[in-house]
């Protein structure tokens, strides 16, 4: 029956495969009134295909034959084939006239299998007894029938459903611009719709060091992706050398390569032919061992964007003969993949390229808001420099003729006291002064001047002291000597920003004076910049008064300083002081809260906050002492500074 095979390997109809088999079996084994039905599933109905041409002008058998009706439904519903030499034979369930009785002698049916599933039927008679050879061979040509319809049928299913598989890959491609995700897809849906053991991307990645560095270099390739049987190991990974040397001239002539059989491959096994030497035909084969493949099916694609990769679709324990309708629906899977590709890459490019964009606009923003905030600090900067030589200068000024009181005032008492003890003596001689000494002692009180003499003396003392306190306070302020790191005194730079701001904190209206009170715990002096951390002390207990206007009830600031720890990043811990500035003001909104120290920034009306105090403050504090500056506040609940600077 090698006819058969011959037949059924051939591309064409089930129909004219059909037709053509009969006409062999009507040839060789001298059968007649061939019949053959194929299984349709969804109305479980034999349909028939074909018949032979007898010339017998009645229908023997009908074209729709139920399971379980009549010998042939039987016959394929119980997977049995009937065979019987009595032609008058009730069960044959058929009616046989006298032409018929008169040319055959035997009559079969036998159920088409195809791995144990119905996919049709054949019936015929015989002229003579069906002998145990020829029922030996019937057996395995039926066999062959059945996997033939059973492949013409998955084909033509195939085929039908091609429209509808591709519209439904493209939409599942569509649905993500992942790469990785649409190859995932692919594998899956090419191992479900092609029904083999195993489906691999591989991507092919060039050489990226060629050329004069490095021309011997191997590109890479890896298979990325897998769809196979649970029982299969998977080839995941990069391939080595020896198969990328065999991969790579199938891959970059973008030709197809396919083998039905390993084993019966003439250029598998020792042929060679045009493209490819006889050496690389062995390296195939040694891959496809390797790989356990029987038969495989290996489709490269490429990008519009250069990008190279291979569909690998592969049988593991069988051969398979790949059909037109196969190759033409993988061409298609594969350039709805390149595309699809093409478009994930494209976007992850124009994402990198937003991303990029993005990210220099965010840089230019950032930099523009340095410069603004390096702009406004040196304004503060020039501000507060401005304002320390002011100062200093007033306190230069003040100093010269405070010192000049003081230093004459000595010389003053001692006057007041020769003076005034001559006086004594003169009353002591002159009882009795003239008229007109007595009239202007009485009239300028000589002895409310001689008591008050001293008093007065003392009362210009205490002024200039007091006038020198402030201009010592006003040159330990401004420390313009002072602009590099030095020990200093905290509670001092406290107390002196409070005497600048004394106007500020006590007015005529009793009602609206600020309390300060302090809690000053014993902490010793800590190396900074003094006269940036005043800078720091002003611009928080100004804030605090500002924000203690609207308070109707006691207004208060409290200045606690304590000293404490802080562990750095690193573990270790070091000393620190903290200082905390609290008022019982309104509070600060949650919302508020997290942007206090941005740079312009302001909770305040327009024309009475810059943004900047705390921003500068927050710098000085952070970033040139290496401390931390933090506001802990709630609506309704004041607000605390808390300042934390290391001692060294």
């Amino acid at each position: 029956m090698h006819e058969i095979q011959t037949i059924l390997s051939q591309e064409a109809t089930l129909e004219s495969l059909l037709t053509r088999c009969i006409i062999v079996l009507e040839e060789v084994l001298k059968l007649g009134a061939i019949h053959v039905w194929t299984f349709n599933q969804r109305n479980c109905l034999l349909e028939l295909n074909c018949q032979s041409i007898h010339s017998f002008n009645q229908s023997l058998f009908p074209c729709q034959i139920p399971l379980g009706i009549s010998v042939i439904g039987l016959t394929a519903q119980n997977q049995e084939p009937y065979l019987t030499n009595e032609l008058d034979h009730p069960l044959c369930m058929i009616q046989v006239d006298d032409k018929i009785k008169d040319h055959f002698q035997a009559f079969a049916a036998y159920p088409l299998l195809a791995a144990n599933q119905l996919v049709g039927a054949l019936a015929f008679f015989s002229p003579t007894p069906l002998s145990a050879k020829v029922q030996q061979i019937l057996g395995w040509v039926m066999t062959t029938l059945g996997y033939a319809i059973a492949y013409h049928q998955s084909q033509d299913q195939l085929q039908s459903r091609q429209d509808t598989i591709l519209h439904r890959l493209a939409s599942q491609m569509q649905n993500t611009l992942d790469v990785d995700r649409i190859l995932s897809v692919a594998v899956q849906e090419i191992q479900e719709i092609f029904h083999i053991d195993r489906c691999n991307f591989i991507w092919y990645w060039p050489n990226q060091y060629g050329g004069d560095r490095n021309p011997n270099q191997l590109p890479t390739i890896a298979i990325t992706h897998e769809a196979k049987r649970d029982h299969l190991d998977s080839l995941m990974g990069d391939c080595s050398p020896e198969y990328i040397n065999v991969l790579s001239p199938q891959i970059l002539v973008l030709e197809r390569f396919e083998v039905t059989d390993i084993e019966s491959d003439r250029r598998l096994n020792g042929g060679a032919e045009a493209g490819i030497g006889a050496s690389q035909y062995q390296g195939m084969y040694d891959l496809l061992k390797d790989w356990n493949l029987k038969a495989c099916l290996l489709y490269p694609l490429s990008t519009h964007l250069g990008q190279l990769g291979a569909i690998l679709c592969g049988q593991a324990h069988e051969k398979r003969i790949w059909t037109d309708i196969e190759r033409d629906l993988l061409r298609a899977i594969a350039g709805q993949l390149s595309s699809a590709i093409n478009q994930a890459e494209l976007h992850a490019r124009t994402k990198a390229s937003a991303f990029a964009a993005q990210a220099q606009a965010h840089q230019l923003t950032e930099t523009l808001n340095d410069l603004k905030q390096t702009q406004a600090q040196l304004i503060q900067s020039e501000k507060m420099s401005g304002l320390g030589q002011l100062v200093a200068g007033i306190a230069h000024e003040l100093n010269n003729p405070v010192s000049f009181i003081s230093g004459n005032l000595k010389y003053a008492r001692s006057y007041f006291q020769d003076l005034l003890s001559l006086i004594t003596l003169y009353q002591s001689h002159y009882k009795n002064p003239h008229p007109d000494i007595q009239s202007l002692i009485d009239e300028i009180d000589l002895g409310f001047l001689m008591d008050d003499c001293e008093r007065l003396l003392k009362s210009v003392d205490m002024g200039a002291d007091r006038i020198s306190q402030v201009v010592l306070s006003l040159r330990n302020f401004s420390r313009l000597d002072e602009a590099e790191i030095k020990q200093v005194d905290i509670h001092e730079g406290l107390d002196n920003t409070l005497l600048i701001l004394k106007h500020r904190l006590h007015t005529n209206d009793s009602r609206r004076t600020i309390k300060i009170t302090k809690y000053y715990g014993e902490i010793s002096s800590i190396n900074c910049h003094a006269g940036s951390l005043n800078q720091v002390f002003m611009s928080l207990l100004n804030n605090a008064i500002d924000a203690l206007e609207s308070v109707t009830d006691e207004r208060e600031i409290e200045l606690v300083t304590l000293p404490s720890t802080m562990t750095l990043v690193t573990g270790e811990t070091i000393q620190t002081v903290k200082i905390m500035v609290i008022d019982n003001g309104p509070g600060i909104s949650p919302e508020h809260l997290n942007h206090l120290f941005e740079p312009f920034f302001t909770t305040k009306e327009v024309g009475k906050g810059t943004g900047l105090g705390l921003a500068i403050s927050y710098q000085i504090i952070v970033e040139h002492h290496r401390g931390t500056l933090t506001c802990e506040s709630a609506l309704g609940e004041g607000a605390q500074f808390v300042i934390e600077i290391p001692v060294n």
